[in-house]
């Protein structure tokens, strides 16, 4: 996880500071947050990122427009580019944007109480 959400503060330099936190009930394998931006970003600044982002070695699934999806071995990123949702508006004061970012992979190992069990 360390290294993924590094990857997304070298993505986002010029942009602001990700605010990105690993999801307390699953903190190896998902990741949410949000980077605030004095305008309303569109394509051409989620191009950069992503174009930051296949430096560190992540590949473009699919196309782009004001989303995308990036992905580096088991972690996939999921990016988009708009308006400050309501729920971060007192968070980003004065910012007009924001890129929304979640980062994912298949947990492999988890917890008891998530297992599904199957009668046999």
């Amino acid at each position: 996880m360390e290294d993924v959400l590094a990857d997304i503060e070298y993505a986002a330099q010029g942009q602001g500071r990700p605010h990105v936190r690993a999801t307390k009930e699953r903190e190896h394998c998902e990741a949410h947050g949000v980077t605030f931006s004095a305008e309303v970003p569109g394509n051409a600044e989620l191009l950069r990122i992503i174009e930051r982002l296949e430096q560190r070695a992540w590949r473009v699934q699919g196309g782009l427009s004001t989303t995308g999806s990036v992905s580096s071995g088991p972690w996939i990123l999921l990016l988009g580019a708009r308006d400050v949702p309501a729920d971060f508006q007192a968070e980003a004061q004065s910012e007009k944007g924001a890129f929304i970012i979640s980062a994912l992979k298949r947990c492999r190992d988890r917890p008891a109480a998530e297992r599904v069990v199957h009668p046999a």
